[in-house]
């Protein structure tokens, strides 16, 4: 009896590991919607520290900072990002604020599009004051509190979510999970909203008057241009507001680092700086002309 017993429990055990195996294994080595890169998004909000004495302003500690992908953040001591391929020799200084789409996550220092400006424009320095999850709000504390008054010309990088929510060095929560299966499980339960949402870093509730109130800060500023994706609606409410705003095309669709994370690859930054090409060269053309110099970028 008793070894009935055992060798019944001996093939539901062995239909259970047919069952699961699979179940287990195969999202940990085909992961099609890249569930893993929130190993480097918790380590991105595991290492943001306050800026400022209020907390409200965010940086990430200086050094290099190596994450679960392989790619590096360079921080500098004042807490903007390394532009690696900046000429010692440039004598327009352009100081880039806003988000992540700024700060660059998943890509290397080399590869944003902050150094493909750099690398294009050797006349000119380009200083990345963009940070992961910034609103609007801690945008113009950027403005306000870290870049330098001697900058000819500020770029402000503009997105769609920057009306929301500041982003905090709180509720970060627990490390992901190393088994994928239950991210993809989290990830469904969230979509279909039976995961009731923990309390996060960010609070994705839009403040319009907020978002104004920023901009109406930033604006004030006669360095600063505003840019962003074509169609994109903040732009068209800062246009609203009564200053200018040069759009640009989206990257490609195939440039864009997972489903789960929309930011773009090396090659997205490369369109991006692009992209840019033609406002930045404009401005250096009117530097010049302000400093009686003959252009020498292409």
């Amino acid at each position: 009896m008793t070894k009935l017993i055992l060798k019944r429990l001996g093939k539901f055990a062995l239909l259970i590991a047919v069952i699961l195996i699979p179940v287990v294994i195969i999202p940990q080595v085909y992961d099609p919607v890249g569930v893993r890169l929130l190993d480097d998004r918790y380590e991105i909000h595991k290492n943001l520290q306050c800026a400022n004495a209020n907390c409200t302003r965010l940086r990430m500690p200086a050094g290099t900072i190596t994450f679960a992908h392989g790619w590096r953040a360079t921080i500098e001591a004042d807490g903007r990002r390394l532009v690696p391929n900046n000429n010692p020799d440039c004598t327009l200084q352009v100081a880039l604020i806003g988000d992540s789409y700024t700060w660059g996550p998943l890509v290397n220092d080399d590869e944003t599009w902050a150094n493909g400006l750099a690398q294009h424009f050797p006349s000119a320095c380009f200083y990345n004051y963009g940070m992961y999850g910034f609103n609007a709000e801690q945008v113009a504390l950027t403005l306000a509190e870290a870049v330098p008054d001697e900058m000819d010309m500020v770029l402000y990088f503009v997105f769609t979510n920057d009306d929301v929510g500041p982003i905090v060095n709180t509720h970060i929560g627990s490390p992901p999970s190393p088994l994928n299966i239950v991210l993809y499980v989290e990830l469904i339960r969230q979509h279909a909203g039976l995961r009731e949402q923990a309390p996060g870093m960010i609070d994705f509730t839009p403040d319009p008057a907020q978002f104004a109130a920023a901009i109406h800060r930033i604006g004030a500023d006669p360095r600063v241009q505003f840019v962003g994706f074509e169609h994109e609606i903040r732009l068209h409410e800062i246009r609203e507001m009564g200053y200018p705003a040069t759009e640009i095309p989206w990257f490609s669709e195939d440039n864009i680092i997972a489903p789960i994370d929309n930011h773009p690859t090396a090659e997205g930054h490369r369109e991006i700086a692009q992209a840019l090409f033609p406002l930045v060269r404009e401005q250096l053309l009117l530097y010049n002309k302000q400093q009686d110099v003959a252009p020498s970028d292409p």
